[in-house]
């Protein structure tokens, strides 16, 4: 690796005039050599986050090199955030946003190049975690809120809703709602962003129901394992849908579930 980003690796040459580039597939060690690391300068693409961030960091400007006559893609990117009530909406070639590239995957640079991030007004939903925390899909921090700025009018189906926890092991997330009396949930399928919003987590206590396979195992649980815990909300009804298709080794099957191990109490 070149300490000098502007520069490429361009193979192994068995001279130091880099004049024979190395076969690898074909060459036979028959004893002590030297190879030679051949570099060429590439075209470096820089982009600037142009009143924002490289996400996840405070950087404002993340470089790439590019082979010559090579195109940029999409995924080389990064993901800028940080200015504002503002979103992201594509990269341009003038800091003034005024030539947006259509399409990075076909943009092939000529020279050293610097993209500019171009930013438009977009709407801040602010996740309330509702005595419960939030965090990224990474799970790197934990947080009682957080807020994502969004491009106006997206629909809520493409909304990246953080994980939930919450101190209380009883206490089982339900879902989001739009007012912090939990009356009216989220919905996915027909909601859009198309303001500033608050969104709040909805928690019910859970309790911990087992079932106890009385003296066999359950098939689906693993081999010997004689007991399936599940969390059901507090002063619901327990289906039997969640427990019918358990069953027994050697040839049992599970024909009721009762209150204490005689089987007298249902």
């Amino acid at each position: 690796e070149s300490l000098d980003n502007k520069m490429l690796f361009a193979g192994w040459y068995t001279d130091k005039a880099l004049t024979q580039p190395l076969d690898e597939e074909n060459y036979v060690v028959k004893g002590a050599a030297t190879f030679y690391a051949k570099y060429v300068r590439g075209n470096v693409v820089t982009f600037d986050a142009n009143g924002g961030y490289i996400t996840d960091s405070q950087d404002t400007t993340k470089s790439v090199t590019l082979e010559k006559e090579s195109a940029l893609s999409e995924y080389m990117a990064p993901k800028v955030s940080g200015n504002g009530n503002k979103v992201a909406i594509g990269w341009s070639t003038e800091k003034d946003g005024s030539n947006i590239i259509e399409d990075l995957d076909s943009f092939v640079p000529e020279k050293d190049t610097t993209l500019y991030a171009v930013w438009e007004e977009g709407y801040t939903i602010t996740f309330d975690g509702n005595g419960g925390y939030l965090s990224d899909r990474e799970g790197t921090y934990y947080v009682p809120s957080m807020k994502e700025v969004y491009k106006k009018n997206t629909d809520m189906y493409w909304v990246s809703f953080p994980m939930t926890s919450h101190p209380d092991d009883n206490m089982t997330f339900v879902g989001w709602y739009k007012d912090k009396g939990l009356t009216e949930q989220v919905n996915t399928k027909d909601d859009d962003v198309d303001k500033d919003m608050t969104l709040y987590a909805k928690w019910e206590k859970t309790v911990q129901v087992t079932f106890d396979a009385n003296g066999w195992a359950f098939s689906d649980s693993g081999p010997n394992s004689e007991r399936y815990i599940q969390r059901w909300t507090a002063g619901s009804i327990l289906s039997s849908g969640s427990v019918d298709y358990m069953s027994a080794f050697n040839g049992k099957v599970v024909s009721g579930w009762y209150l204490n191990a005689d089987c007298t109490e249902d």
